[in-house]
């Protein structure tokens, strides 16, 4: 799910509109360095610059683009973010 010269794929436009505020634009991180990987997913270190300006210090979970394949693996992904989003961080 990544952008094409500029435009978004159809499943990231979806994926967006399901998780809401959960969705983070890529491009307001800085990624620093790779803590690890699997063959679904990249772990990075970065920092996110935050609507009101401060950066805070994240791990960012980044799926390969095969992850995503079908309405299943979409309803696995959105829940996994709903699980996620109810954490609660110091």
């Amino acid at each position: 799910m990544a952008a094409v010269q500029g435009q978004f794929t159809l499943p990231l436009l979806a994926f967006q509109h399901h998780v809401g505020q959960l969705y983070i634009d890529p491009a307001s991180i800085q990624f620093a360095k790779g803590l690890g990987q699997s063959d679904l997913c990249i772990i990075e270190q970065g920092r996110l610059q935050r609507a009101n300006g401060k950066p805070v210090n994240i791990v960012c979970k980044v799926f390969r683009p095969f992850v995503v394949q079908t309405p299943a693996d979409f309803r696995e992904l959105l829940l996994e973010a709903s699980k996620l989003h109810r954490l609660q961080h110091p």
